[in-house]
């Protein structure tokens, strides 16, 4: 289950998303908001360069130009219309394949940015080869081969490969590539499918990996495709690779391993989903403790936890407390995995995240355990916020606004904020001196990494050293070595392809390896008290079998081991180093002269265009006697390609008895607000199948199985404004006409007038909704929804009703995946015609065990209770093609409720038993996702349930039970 696809908050963009420019060429075309212009110029230049180039390596064409939106950061862009789910973080872009558009961010970082989108590009050229150039396109190309793909041809084997092929190799975790299934794709993918493609090229050609990729769509068949491309069958091909990297990485195999120092050890269970997961440990500005983020269930938490001396291989040093969670309010709407660092001290943690949808960093008190400060900060992004030491009162961090990004100093007290840096270069990894005097970062200026200093006194920016292989991150502090305190900077680089730490020191200007792991060292940090010959403490991290884990060093272990460490006179030491692996670069083949256009910036332009297929179907039927009758179903959506304006349209019609019905909406979307209108008109009993908010269950349930004829019709117009992530508040217009004819009542059934009326009434709701919602439905969290509905005219031509509601959702996820689900609504209708509109409960999604919509009132009251729990975990099967049944559920549940028109009269129980309270007690299988076949749709399941009136006492004899068929979450 994990957190994939977990979403529930509002889709919320900033005010730099408001004003779009696009940039055009025969190529592609890109948009970009206001006051982007010169990111925009940017990646309009790169976007063009790349497409000239895929087309000469693919010899291909694109059959249209590539739309791209570059989004202003990755808020926006998870905030974004085109696709309608919440993205999860650490997405970095995407191709939606229906206009082929490239989605993206900017996260501050230019070249990973054009690293996405060289990579999103490359998935351009696969969609339009698949889509436009084959006869069919009913071959499923294994994910691990286009993603793959799509990461060598975009950057060659940079981008982590080295750091997760070498932990599979030394794991011995490295799988068959004919066992990775697409419907399980994640990280591992993109990095195994990356060394494939590495291995192609270098015992074959780059040009073999288009070939394959050409035969894979020819043949369908993928042992073809690889005899075809390199004369050997799949399972050969597998087996080569595979001795590839294993050859790449076979001396960190027998690298010895660290066990002496470690914090964290992984522990397994039955379910894969409690594996641990230890993300940025930052140490205590007192040494004492350690924070990290791991995984609570679903969520992701920080975790307190007292240093204490190692004890032994098997024992988990003791944490002190889960202080807080994410992804629960609006006051911590997101974790940032790729850009948070944790500070620590006595009593406060600083942490970076999203409040009320701005960026911010919260100041939060764990001793009391509750928010001291929040720091709002006028920034698209920012990242690795670094608190000073020892006063505790400035945070150094890099913020990116409009497409640049800089240093800047952050002073607590005062909550002045100083720009340090202003060019147009990328840093990053600020942090403070030792003596605080000084800030370090890196920046990247032409391949070549800088480590440099800024004074913060005279503003002077010196560089200190130079490399040419990657730096992670610094930090400040000293070292002791044979006696003598050296003061410097830490620092994570790769020497022979591999991430280890070491120390810089500023006055001798040599460089000291520290520590060198099997595998590539991930993240540190450093503490030391402000007596310089005091015992210090490094923390670090590496990944082992896919999950971080911490290790400590502390100064007196570096003393005693002095001896290893050694040093470089030169400044660049990594010009002596042979390297097993060349940075590959992708660049224009010489003498190809390619011309663009010069780029003119316009604005954007809210176009329609057609969001999708239109749907269209046509049924017919004949009777005994020879009738016939035609059943018709239309439905279309338009929007522009930001689908900040949206028309969507359906009509469906029946021949015998004649049923017409349509509706038709109109969407416009501001940052915050929302506005929505349409017009509709139903002149049957019920509709066959509404596409706008598919209301399949209408078909086997007739909400007005009591009237004889149905003609509503009307206008409606509201707004939604978004307070914040999780909560928005509305009004709605609504005029119509509704008339019904009821046919003739059984006794026992609620006497109801026929309605010949108009309506014009204004509603107002308030909803929280903080409930977490997967392909599985919703999981976590909780839901509240308060509305009133108040009619203007009051007179023998409208009708005069007042309601009043409330919901209340609770859902609970337990440590073991099942789900405690809870309800309660309450309404009330008032008014002289409120008994012509009663509310109806029963049977399905209501009161089940009972008939459908039984129980009529102008007052209502409902609660469900339900224990969801797994039932079968999917069930593989090869007929007609290989496929999974996925994850089946059971219930439990109990549920109560009743509509009546006088609550004075309202008796509960009588004699023991329920009276006029109803409830009910059932069972359930719940099937998820049912529409595999289709789409990943959150919340499409079927369910199948049975359950039987209970009084207190007793129920039906399960024979007796009534079980029912829905489909879609209804709580």
């Amino acid at each position: 289950m994990g957190n994939s696809f977990l979403y529930s908050q509002n889709k919320i963009l900033s005010d730099e998303s408001s004003n779009w420019r696009k940039l055009e060429s025969s190529y592609v075309i890109l948009y970009f908001p206001e006051n982007y212009s010169l990111l925009g110029l940017k990646a309009f230049h790169v976007a063009n360069q790349t497409v000239a180039e895929y087309s000469l390596l693919f010899r291909h064409n694109l059959t249209h130009q590539v739309i791209i939106f570059l989004y202003p950061s990755f808020r926006d862009f998870q905030s974004s219309h085109i696709i309608e789910f919440y993205l999860p973080e650490g997405v970095a872009g995407y191709t939606e394949p229906y206009f082929e558009r490239v989605v993206l961010p900017y996260n501050g970082n230019e070249e990973e940015t054009f690293h996405t989108l060289r990579h999103e590009l490359v998935h351009s050229f696969q969609f339009d080869i698949v889509l436009n150039l084959m006869e069919s396109n009913d071959f499923p190309i294994p994910s691990w081969f286009t993603e793959g793909m799509s990461e060598y041809l975009s950057i060659g084997t940079e981008g982590g490969m080295d750091e997760f092929l070498r932990d599979l190799v030394i794991s011995n975790r490295l799988p068959d590539l004919y066992s990775l299934i697409d419907s399980e794709i994640d990280y591992s993918y993109y990095k195994i499918g990356q060394s494939v493609m590495y291995f192609i090229d270098k015992k074959w050609s780059k040009d073999h990996i288009i070939l394959l990729f050409k035969n894979m769509l020819m043949t369908k068949n993928l042992q073809k495709s690889f005899y075809l491309t390199f004369q050997m069958d799949f399972f050969d091909f597998n087996i080569l690779w595979k001795e590839f990297v294993y050859e790449l990485y076979r001396k960190d195999v027998s690298f010895s391993k660290d066990i002496e120092g470690r914090l964290t050890f992984r522990y397994w269970s039955l379910s894969r989903f409690d594996n641990p997961f230890y993300f940025k440990p930052s140490l205590s500005s007192d040494g004492r403790y350690i924070a990290y983020i791991t995984f609570d269930k679903i969520y992701p938490v920080v975790v307190i936890q007292e240093l204490k001396e190692f004890v032994g291989y098997s024992e988990l040093p003791p944490k002190k407390k889960i202080i807080i969670s994410y992804l629960r309010d609006e006051n911590f709407e997101e974790w940032q995995p790729l850009t948070t660092r944790l500070n620590l001290d006595e009593r406060f943690i600083y942490i970076p995240t999203r409040s009320r949808s701005k960026m911010a960093i919260i100041k939060y008190d764990y001793l009391k355990e509750k928010i001291e400060s929040v720091y709002y900060l006028p920034f698209d992004t920012f990242w690795e916020p670094f608190l000073s030491k020892n006063q505790k009162d400035k945070i150094v961090f890099t913020g990116s606004l409009r497409g640049f990004s800089d240093v800047y100093l952050l002073d607590l007290q005062s909550k002045q904020m100083e720009k340090l840096t202003n060019d147009f270069e990328y840093e990053y990894s600020p942090v403070l001196s030792f003596q605080e005097d000084e800030v370090y970062f890196v920046k990247k200026e032409k391949s070549i990494f800088h480590v440099k200093s800024i004074n913060l006194k005279t503003k002077e920016i010196k560089t200190l050293f130079f490399l040419e292989e990657e730096i992670k991150s610094i930090q400040s502090g000293t070292i002791n070595i044979r006696g003598s305190t050296k003061k410097g900077i830490y620092y994570i680089a790769k020497k022979n392809q591999k991430f280890q730490l070491f120390f810089y020191d500023v006055e001798q200007k040599k460089h000291y390896k520290i520590k060198e792991h099997s595998r590539d060292i991930q993240y540190f940090d450093f503490y030391q008290t402000t007596k310089e010959d005091s015992e210090s403490k490094l923390i670090y991290t590496v990944v082992e079998e896919g999950i971080p884990e911490i290790y400590l060093i502390k100064d007196s272990k570096r003393k005693e081991e002095a001896h290893e460490i050694y040093g470089y006179n030169k400044t660049n030491y990594f010009e002596e180093i042979t390297f097993l692996q060349k940075k590959e670069k992708n660049f224009l083949p010489q003498k190809q002269t390619v011309v663009f256009e010069e780029p003119n910036i316009k604005p954007y332009e809210y176009t329609f265009y057609r969001n999708f297929f239109p749907f269209i179907a046509v049924s017919g039927a004949f009777d005994n006697r020879g009738n016939s009758n035609v059943v018709f179903l239309g439905f279309g959506s338009m929007a522009d390609l930001q689908k900040r304006h949206q028309l969507d349209a359906f009509i469906t019609y029946q021949s015998r008895p004649v049923i017409l019905n349509g509706e038709i909406q109109y969407t416009h979307r501001w940052n915050r607000l929302e506005w929505q209108t349409g017009l509709y008109s139903y002149s049957g009993v019920f509709v066959v199948l509404n596409p706008l908010d598919l209301s399949l269950n209408n078909i086997l349930y007739n909400p007005f199985q009591r009237l004889l004829t149905n003609i509503n019709s009307g206008i409606y117009s509201g707004f939604r404004y978004y307070l914040h992530g999780y909560s928005s508040a509305g009004i709605q217009l609504d005029l119509g006409r509704l008339e019904q004819i009821y046919l003739p009542r059984l006794p026992e059934q609620r006497p109801n007038e026929d309605v010949f009326k108009n309506h014009l009434f204004l509603r107002w709701f308030y909803a929280y909704d903080n409930a977490k919602y997967t392909i599985f439905g919703p999981l976590d969290g909780y839901a509240l929804v308060v509305g009133y509905e108040y009619p203007i005219n009051r007179n023998n031509y409208y009708r005069e009703v007042y309601q009043t509601f409330f919901e209340f959702r609770y859902y609970h996820l337990f440590r073991n995946f099942s789900l405690f689900a809870y309800r309660f609504f309450v309404g009330m209708l008032t008014g002289k015609e409120a008994k012509n509109f009663p509310y109806r409960i029963g049977g399905y999604a209501t009161i089940r065990g009972y008939d459908f919509q039984k129980f009529e009132g102008q007052y209502a009251f409902l609660m469900n209770l339900e224990y969801r729990f797994t039932f079968l975990e999917g069930a593989s099967f090869g007929f007609p093609f290989r496929w999974n049944l996925g994850l089946i559920r059971g219930s439990l549940f109990l549920d109560l409720g009743s509509a009546f028109d006088d609550y004075r009269k309202f008796q509960a129980f009588k004699k023991g038993r329920t009276y006029d309270l109803k409830a009910s007690i059932g069972v359930g299988l719940q099937w998820l996702n049912f529409l595999w076949f289709l789409l990943p749709v959150p919340g499409a399941i079927m369910k199948v349930e049975w359950a039987s009136p209970y009084d207190g006492v007793k129920t039906l004899p399960f024979s007796r039970w009534q079980g029912r068929f829905s489909i879609g979450f209804n709580f």
